[in-house]
């Protein structure tokens, strides 16, 4: 099977382990601070932290050839944070787009 020789598939699947290691440790941190627990909340904060965590992945060689980027932030490391921060990511970007919008609050 030639899916099995790409290396791209085996980075995407990296880069979605990682993702979810990390989005369990931030998701650990949450419910140890007093977060109550919902199936609904484990798996939108999982389904963020891997689709924050892939995108990251994705984007990363494009990063990387930035002179602003900072030479420790290896892929593994920048998959990981972005996995680690996943649903907080939306939120913020939420936030952004509304008040680039215009958009109220309780329209939200």
């Amino acid at each position: 099977m030639p899916w099995k020789n790409d290396p791209n598939i085996w980075g995407a699947i990296g880069a979605v382990v990682i993702s979810i290691m990390s989005g369990f440790i931030a998701m650990a941190n949450q419910l140890a601070g007093g977060q109550k627990f919902s199936w609904l909340w484990l798996a939108a904060q999982t389904v963020g932290a891997v689709l924050v965590g892939y995108l990251m992945w994705d984007a990363y060689p494009l990063l990387a050839t930035k002179t602003w980027w900072p030479e420790f932030m290896t892929m593994p490391i920048s998959v990981a944070l972005a996995g680690h921060y996943g649903g907080k990511v939306f939120s913020v970007a939420e936030k952004l787009f509304r008040r680039k919008m215009n958009i109220p609050e309780e329209l939200a």
